[in-house]
């Protein structure tokens, strides 16, 4: 009867007692380092291999198992598991002998092991792993035609994937956000200054009052600051917190482009209501506050 194939979770098993094993072994070498007298060890190479195995500790217990396999354009199949580290084996210079003496080869076998039981192995100084999907991104040149596919925000590494996720969550803040706000302004009111900047005023006028009489209006902070009730302090010629600013003839500021295409399209709905000279307001029918 053929022998059936290892599932995948049977190879992520496997493959964390090969490295599980590995550094097992590099901390007991250790250990025994420190209590062995190396003028009583009866053969000098048995403390050599004993001194070598221990070296390797820390190049073994830096090994990073991806099991959520690539993210890298053009590797793997999908339902990789993928395992960073530092494979060369450990070497030393021997001036007496004018060559490198091998200390320990365990980091090469752990690799050639974990190959043999499904791995894909990388090396670790070139590749690290998405901060979103925790998959593999390599980000060190494999070839000349080779060309970063991550991006970094933030101190955090995204893979071309779930970069492109966040740009889209972010672009749809920003629509939710400018959107909410132009569908609740109830008053246009173009200043009086030289600027001419138009604002959005989320609430109608009293009897008798206009856009000007708040501006020239000044009020304390309500309640204790960091309160989330708390009602910032105005001064005097300031325009509201909770107004819309919606730029000035042909100049927008720091408005982003994907905020001053909802308020374009908002002022093109709403033309005939947009206060052309310094002072005036219009009040806007509920009808057309908003898309529909």
């Amino acid at each position: 009867m053929p022998k059936q194939p290892l599932t995948r979770e049977q190879k992520l098993v496997r493959i964390h007692r090969i490295v599980e094993a590995a550094v097992k072994r590099a901390q007991g070498a250790a250990e025994r380092l420190h209590v062995i007298d190396p003028v009583r060890v009866s053969r000098a190479s048995d403390f050599r291999v004993l001194g070598g195995t221990a070296s390797s500790l820390s190049t073994l217990e830096q090994i990073v198992i991806v099991a959520e396999g690539y993210a890298e354009p053009g590797y793997g199949k999908g339902d990789d598991i993928v395992v960073f580290g530092n494979w060369n084996s450990l070497t030393r210079w021997a001036p007496e002998a004018r060559e490198s003496v091998l200390l320990s080869d365990l980091p090469a076998r752990v690799g050639e092991l974990l190959e043999k039981a499904g791995a894909e192995i990388e090396w670790e100084d070139e590749w690290t792993t998405c901060g979103e999907c925790g998959r593999a991104v390599r980000t060190e040149p494999d070839s000349y035609s080779w060309t970063r596919s991550y991006t970094e925000s933030e101190g955090q590494t995204l893979c071309s994937d779930c970069s492109q996720n966040v740009v889209s969550g972010l672009v749809m803040g920003w629509k939710m956000g400018i959107k909410y706000k132009l569908d609740g302004i109830r008053v246009l009111w173009r200043t009086g200054s030289g600027s001419m900047e138009l604002y959005g005023i989320p609430y109608e006028m009293r009897i008798g009052q206009g856009p000007r009489d708040l501006v020239d209006a000044e009020w304390p902070g309500l309640l204790q600051p960091g309160d989330w009730r708390a009602t910032p302090r105005k001064q005097r010629g300031e325009a509201p917190s909770d107004w819309v600013w919606l730029g000035t003839p042909g100049w927008y500021g720091n408005v982003t482009d994907i905020e001053l295409e909802e308020i374009k399209a908002f002022l093109v709905r709403n033309s005939e209501y947009v206060p052309m000279n310094p002072g005036e307001w219009s009040v806007l029918p509920a009808v057309t506050k908003g898309e529909k």
